[in-house]
């Protein structure tokens, strides 16, 4: 089976109210793939998991068409997706608080280089409510816990 081929079956399966980060939709996927724009199509679809659960075959057929395209970050990206499918997760809203109030002053390293500490009782580390207003609100997922 193609990359085209692949792409078209995963986005077969994305429901209509499903809509990515972005804005972008499974039409919009649908579109990038008629013009054969193979890559944007699938980090279209890699982003379009919010709003449902998306089956293991569906993840499948992203890894088998990132591993075909040699797309190794977007492969692994689907990997986890596909994890997530089959054991849950736990999402967390973040808020980030300006540098000016006490935030983070450097940016995070990636790939999983720092690991997160939680603060789940919306305190500071003195134990006072935050007083900024939040900047960035985005969503943070990690594995349950037993």
């Amino acid at each position: 089976m193609d990359v085209a081929e692949l792409l078209a079956r995963a986005v077969e399966q994305v429901p209509a109210t499903a809509v990515g980060e972005a804005g972008v939709t499974a039409t919009d996927v649908r579109e990038y793939l008629e013009i054969n724009e193979l890559e944007v199509a699938l980090q279209f679809l890699a982003d379009l998991y919010d709003g449902w659960r998306p089956t293991t075959q569906w993840w499948d057929l992203l890894i088998a068409a990132a591993d075909l395209m040699w797309l190794a970050d977007i492969a692994t990206w689907c990997r986890w997706g596909r994890w997530e499918s089959m054991h849950g997760i736990v999402r967390a809203e973040v808020r980030l608080i300006p540098p000016s109030e006490g935030g983070r002053t450097t940016a995070i390293p990636g790939q999983g280089v720092l690991r997160p500490l939680w603060d789940i009782g919306r305190r500071t580390a003195a134990g006072a409510l935050p007083r900024a207003e939040p900047q960035t609100v985005t969503t943070a997922r990690s594995p349950p816990t037993v």
